[in-house]
């Protein structure tokens, strides 16, 4: 039973993705445990960076300036965009970790397991949706037009198929409209299941350089070298795409849909691995006692200063570009905290907080469809208060059930096969005694 449990945990992930498997101890050695070492803790953390970006998908599109209490929530909610960069905070960290620690106890990275993995992890839950989206067209028999659902299949399915997607989100939605206005079927089903998938291209296309990238420098400083490149082409990037979107007059999303805009928060999650593992436990004397608590303040006190002065992530000011930086570093700065400090360890690996992370993989991806379903219970303008709450708590508690239910069905038989493709630490052979005799002739 505790066997099965293990195997079904999750190993990393986006948006994704809950716990790492842990076998409790129950490996053959020291490095097998520590290969599989698992953090209650992030999957906290994972149930945070869901609550913020559901917190922005129920807050209206332009939220109220008032100072009342709600308008500043609200404001709040605004700013749940950023909870997938504490995904991809997470993500970077973990990747990182296991496949470092995979090299230090096996001596060498396997990039076809950790692909077999990650496969079986992503794949059976996010081709559904797509496989689904692509076949309810087809039930409307001769009312669809054909070269509408071309364009659906080779602008939208196609694309998110490829695992690249994000690059072609934004002209996604005329095509969506056109083909489900022919059918009269209401588009937001659509709109809201596809709309999530795009940090999972990011996630995929993280996934097919990372590994390798891992594997051939294996020395410390090389990569951390690579790292620090990488953040730096990320704030370039999103700073060369913003001077042109905006001298264009064209869209902020242009630069948050964009892989090469994320690699920040990817890889100060990779840092904090690779600090990690060359340093075990090197961050616990920074965060001890009253130390972490003036961490956790510093971090709140820039949260709370950006959501109430910081221009919001499509207006035209260019503060926008290091600020989304310090985001992601703020968000390694807290995931430090979850790991070290004792305080935050034991709020992040509350067992609620743990249940709803391991879970949070489909919560993502399904959120959005369970928002607009009941949509009628949260009005544009959060008013009267009371009916556009009810709406919220009920959208979060659907979004939860129908996650477990994935979870039950799909996700844990899919991640039982994962044992096929988790290498093992040899048990050594206990020596046998030398028999005197033998012992004599040396």
């Amino acid at each position: 039973m505790v066997g099965t449990r293990i195997e079904v945990r999750l190993l990393v992930g986006l948006p994704l993705d809950t716990a790492l498997a842990d076998e409790a101890g129950k490996g053959t050695g020291a490095g097998a445990r520590d290969q599989n070492r698992y953090w209650p803790a992030l999957d906290g953390l994972r149930t945070l960076a869901f609550l913020c970006v559901f917190c922005h998908h129920v807050c209206p599109a332009t939220p109220a300036a008032d100072q009342s209490v709600q308008g500043v929530v609200l404001k709040f909610f605004s700013w749940g965009w950023t909870g997938v960069d504490l995904f991809f905070v997470l993500s970077g960290f973990l990747i990182t970790y296991l496949l470092v620690q995979e090299r230090k106890t096996f001596g060498d990275i396997s990039v076809k397991n950790f692909y077999m993995r990650r496969v079986l992890r992503i794949w059976p839950l996010y081709f559904l949706i797509l496989g689904t989206l692509a076949t309810v067209p087809l039930f409307y028999g001769s009312q669809l037009h054909m070269y509408l659902y071309r364009h659906l299949i080779g602008k939208v399915i196609g694309p998110y198929a490829l695992f690249i997607g994000n690059f072609c989100i934004l002209n996604a939605g005329n095509t969506i409209k056109d083909l489900c206005l022919s059918l009269k079927i209401n588009w937001m089903f659509y709109i809201t299941l596809t709309t999530p998938l795009w940090s999972l291209c990011v996630e995929e296309q993280f996934y097919a350089f990372w590994p390798w990238i891992l594997k051939a420098l294996r020395r410390p400083a090389a990569l951390w070298i690579a790292c620090s490149a990488l953040v730096m082409l990320s704030f370039f990037t999103r700073l060369s795409i913003f001077l042109y979107v905006f001298s264009t007059n064209q869209g902020g999303e242009h630069y948050r849909y964009n892989t090469l805009c994320h690699l920040d928060a990817l890889m100060f999650g990779a840092l904090l691995a690779l600090a990690e593992q060359r340093y075990p436990g090197w961050a616990k004397p920074l965060v001890a006692g009253r130390k972490g608590l003036a961490v956790l303040s510093a971090v709140l006190v820039f949260f709370a200063a950006t959501i109430m002065w910081a221009p919001g992530m499509m207006q035209r000011d260019i503060s926008i570009v290091p600020l989304t930086t310090l985001i992601a570093a703020s968000y390694a700065a807290l995931l430090v905290l979850a790991l070290n400090w004792k305080p935050a360890i034991a709020f992040f690996s509350n067992a609620v907080l743990v249940s709803v992370g391991r879970v949070t993989f489909a919560m993502y991806l399904l959120h959005m469809f369970v928002l607009s379903w009941i949509g009628d219970f949260i009005p544009a303008n959060p008013n009267p208060i009371v009916s556009w709450w009810i709406g919220v708590i009920a959208a979060f508690v659907t979004t939860v059930i129908l996650a477990k239910i994935s979870w039950f069905l799909l996700e844990s038989r899919m991640l039982s096969l994962r044992k096929f493709f988790n290498r093992r630490v040899p048990a050594l052979k206990p020596r046998t005694p030398a028999t005197p005799a033998a012992a004599g002739r040396f």
